[in-house]
């Protein structure tokens, strides 16, 4: 049975211990996964620095490019299509249902508000308006969602710590769960943390 506990100990350990160096590289993966041909290299890139780490290996931020590398290029290409294709194409779909059902009533409330009807009417005379007018309709929709949204991307600053501790925690998982060992020859066991002579007694504060 995995160590859940000493697992999470361990990612959250690790993640501290170099954090400027992952928040650096965690900008630096999502925003130049914005170019479609550079999101694979960049994942192997971040995961070859979250094996080093689990390996006690120094950690740097130039790791990241470890994908671009023409023998880890093309095979961190085909895990990114066969892993996210299928989701992607469920979202899209999934999108343009949300879109569909949302677009007509996108005036529902304020309608609710401003006219003192009932719910059904407003709805009605919502979907009126929205079919009435397609274009406006469309452009008012988008921007609706960009305002509510574009607050919520202060919230992104924890992901630049979430993301390397999650990836940690992962490859953690799949370090024992295959028997893997780190260069040290330790794994996670319950002892992990508790054990004086811990190998990752060193990350501690």
């Amino acid at each position: 049975m995995l160590d859940y506990e000493g697992l999470i100990k361990e990612s959250w350990l690790l993640t501290k211990k170099d954090l400027g160096t992952w928040i650096a590289a965690t900008i630096l993966g999502l925003f130049g996964s914005i170019f479609l041909i550079t999101i694979g290299p960049l994942a192997y890139g971040y995961n070859h620095m979250v094996v080093k780490s689990l390996r006690s290996e120094n950690v740097r931020v130039k790791d990241i490019f470890e994908g671009f590398k023409l023998r880890n290029f093309f095979g961190s290409w085909i895990v990114i299509i066969v892993s996210t294709l299928p989701y992607l194409l469920i979202a899209l779909i999934s999108s343009l249902l949300a879109y569909i059902v949302v677009f007509p009533f996108v005036y529902t409330m304020p309608l609710l508000v401003l006219r003192k009807c009932g719910g059904i009417a407003a709805c009605k005379e919502s979907a009126r308006i929205a079919i009435s007018r397609p274009v406006e309709t469309i452009l008012i929709t988008i921007l609706y969602g960009f305002f509510v949204n574009i607050g919520f991307l202060a919230l992104l600053i924890g992901a630049l710590i979430t993301i390397p501790f999650a990836e940690i925690f992962l490859t953690g998982v799949v370090f024992d769960l295959t028997g893997e060992e780190r260069t040290n020859g330790t794994s996670i066991d319950e002892n992990t943390f508790l054990n004086e002579n811990s190998p990752y007694d060193n990350f501690s504060e």
